[in-house]
């Protein structure tokens, strides 16, 4: 995976009674990064929806550059250069950061708002709810649902239980 940006860079800082100002533009560039992440399906939250969390992020970047141009930039370079290493690890934890948050945030938000019923004619709804949270195995993704057709004035669930006879499976490739 390779990143680059381009930008203009500005501070402004008062020590005492002087300020002091600087300002430029720059151009940085990461390549050969790569992420990895684990995930969890660990349950169904009250409404029935299958929960996610993040369990574990590693980020590696093999090639960082920053160029600065304006300014007092030669000096900059020179700190960026003796940081350097300092710089691509935290950039890399907040990669990690960024990534994690989407999972138990974003990710999580998407799940809940996959619908459980549909309605079925104007009287009636099928309720596909989930029975188990999702499992994951290599390669595929195993569900197992409800499927209970009702009438809308009787949202009970029958008082009979029906064995599972066909589990579904999602394939999906990485």
């Amino acid at each position: 995976m390779a990143i680059s940006l381009t930008g203009n860079w500005r501070y402004e800082k008062k020590v005492l009674f002087v300020k002091i100002r600087d300002s430029g533009s720059l151009k940085g560039s990461v390549s050969g990064a790569s992420i990895s992440v684990s995930v969890r399906l660990d349950g169904l939250d009250p409404t029935g929806h299958p929960t996610i969390v993040s369990t574990g992020c590693s980020c590696s970047i093999s090639s960082m550059s920053v160029n600065l141009s304006g300014g007092a930039s030669w000096l900059y370079e020179l700190l960026i250069g003796l940081f350097k290493n300092k710089i691509r690890s935290k950039l890399e934890e907040k990669i990690c950061d960024a990534t994690t948050d989407f999972i138990n945030g974003k990710a999580r938000d998407l799940l809940k708002s996959f619908p459980l019923q549909m309605i079925v004619h104007k009287d009636w709804t099928f309720d596909y709810s989930f029975l188990a949270p999702p499992s994951l195995f290599y390669g595929s993704l195993s569900t197992k649902h409800k499927g209970t057709f009702r009438h809308k004035d009787n949202p009970i669930d029958p008082p009979i239980t029906v064995r599972t006879f066909i589990e579904g499976s999602l394939q999906y490739a990485m």
